[in-house]
């Protein structure tokens, strides 16, 4: 499979901003998460925080479903024919067009 991605967006955005997210699930000081989103009011006591922080993986393992889950969707989302067949940069109008 070919990715028409001339500016390296996908390196820049999708790996960086991954990793950013379980960056907080490993590394997240349970001050931190508190301190940005506030006690848990369905439970008493702390929110999960980074697992090499003490916090346990529970953390962890929900940013890395949901990356997961956020990975398919965008796989489902397609361009139209003519951006596949041509490239994205050729098209500029993105029309309805039939080229299929």
């Amino acid at each position: 499979m070919q990715i028409d991605d001339p500016l390296d967006a996908i390196a820049v955005h999708a790996f960086n901003g991954t990793w950013g997210v379980w960056a907080v699930g490993l590394f997240g000081a349970k001050n931190l998460i508190n301190t940005s989103y506030g006690y848990n009011p369905y439970t008493t006591g702390d929110r999960h925080y980074g697992c090499f922080m003490g916090g346990g993986g529970n953390l962890l393992a929900a940013q890395v479903v949901y990356s997961i889950w956020l990975g398919g969707e965008l796989h489902v989302l397609t361009l139209p024919c003519c951006a596949l067949l041509l490239g994205i940069d050729a098209r500029h109008d993105w029309l309805p067009c039939h080229c299929c």
